[in-house]
């Protein structure tokens, strides 16, 4: 799934906006262990400080990532995108 540059800039833009605000712990969750040039794509892409990162691997994901601070949750999983999915089709059946 490819993310539309202008989701992608505007994303950028909120995270480093929120990370000014927010002194809390960034949690990057995926579904597999991160290589090292992926964790610097991601951290690059979203303006994200390196030192506050915990990276976590939930293989029930099966692809994508879900970043979370403070109460804040931004699900690019594809288990999320599926749940999504059906509570559209629940709500329009």
């Amino acid at each position: 799934m490819k993310i539309d540059p202008t989701i992608k800039e505007d994303l950028k833009e909120y995270f480093k906006d929120r990370m000014r605000l927010v002194k809390e712990k960034v949690i990057i969750t995926s579904a597999y262990e991160l290589s090292d040039q992926e964790k610097k794509t991601i951290i690059s892409s979203l303006g994200l400080p390196n030192g506050k990162i915990e990276y976590k691997v939930d293989t029930r994901l099966v692809a994508g990532v879900i970043i979370t601070y403070g109460s804040k949750i931004i699900d690019v999983s594809l288990k999320g995108q599926l749940q999504n999915f059906k509570h559209i089709l629940y709500e329009s059946a």
